[in-house]
């Protein structure tokens, strides 16, 4: 998963459980990039957006985030539902989501001393894997406490020369 800093402002990205915690419907467009003027600085961005169905207890929700490090490459693309239960002095929302993350590794753009290395040349590596993640919230108009993990499934690299390694996150907000 990647390194995201503007949870705050966009918190379904990390909880799927905060899908609907809004009256109306929320859309948000986060951008952020580090060391501009390095070639391959690392850059984020993201389009999200959430509501909760009129007349109902249920949210929906859905996030597109692309992350570009150098010669990696991300996209993940997921929707999230939540169900509200409004307590006596709280209201708890608990989320699920779903979706896909595309992951590539672009070394046709590595410039070597040597041309055409082997070790190079040829050997972009592009994976795909499914994203399953869920979380709770907590909040009312002056606290919120929420714990999630929006992608639940790790992946470890099966094959020689595979870089791929996706490991489990949990975010406690």
């Amino acid at each position: 998963y990647t390194q995201f800093s503007n949870y705050l402002l966009n918190s379904v990205v990390i909880n799927p459980a905060y899908s609907g915690s809004k009256q109306g419907v929320e859309l948000m467009a986060t951008y952020r990039r580090q060391w501009q003027a390095i070639e391959g600085s690392p850059y984020t961005y993201s389009l999200s957006g959430h509501g909760l169905i009129k007349g109902t207890k249920i949210g929906l929700g859905g996030i597109i985030l692309k992350d570009k490090v150098g010669l990696t490459d991300n996209l993940y693309m997921s929707v999230s539902g939540s169900y509200r239960i409004k307590l006596e002095k709280f209201t708890v929302n608990f989320g699920l989501n779903g979706g896909v993350q595309s992951h590539a590794t672009d070394f046709d753009k590595v410039v070597t001393v040597q041309q055409n290395d082997d070790a190079f040349s040829g050997n972009s590596n592009y994976q795909y894997s499914p994203i399953i993640g869920s979380g709770v919230y907590l909040y009312n108009d002056n606290l919120y406490v929420g714990l999630s993990s929006p992608d639940l499934l790790e992946r470890r690299g099966s094959e020689p020369g595979d870089l791929y390694h996706k490991k489990r996150h949990y975010y406690f907000s």
